[in-house]
């Protein structure tokens, strides 16, 4: 994607952590994964942690887990992931 659309999709994503869970962090990296051809792919990523309430993960888990699905079918990723207390899950 262009740099604009990584923008937005970053800002967009920021908003709704700070919206459900209070806050958020942003870094920019390179992320490395095997794709279902076997092919390994680089590409910049954006790491964005949301922090907040433990309580609040745990009411709004279901409303977050929603969009994350509902991204990666909208902005067409083979996987997503996110890590919660130290586990990496992959939608």
């Amino acid at each position: 994607i262009d740099a604009d659309e990584f923008r937005t999709r970053r800002n967009e994503t920021a908003t709704l952590l700070v919206s459900l869970f209070g806050g958020c962090r942003e870094s920019l990296a390179t992320g490395r994964y095997r794709s279902v051809s076997g092919e390994i792919v680089a590409e910049e990523v954006a790491v964005l942690t949301g922090f907040g309430d433990a309580e609040d993960f745990g009411r709004k888990r279901r409303e977050f887990l929603d969009w994350l699905i509902d991204k990666r079918v909208e902005w067409g990723q083979e996987a997503l992931g996110f890590e919660f207390e130290g586990d990496l899950w992959y939608l």
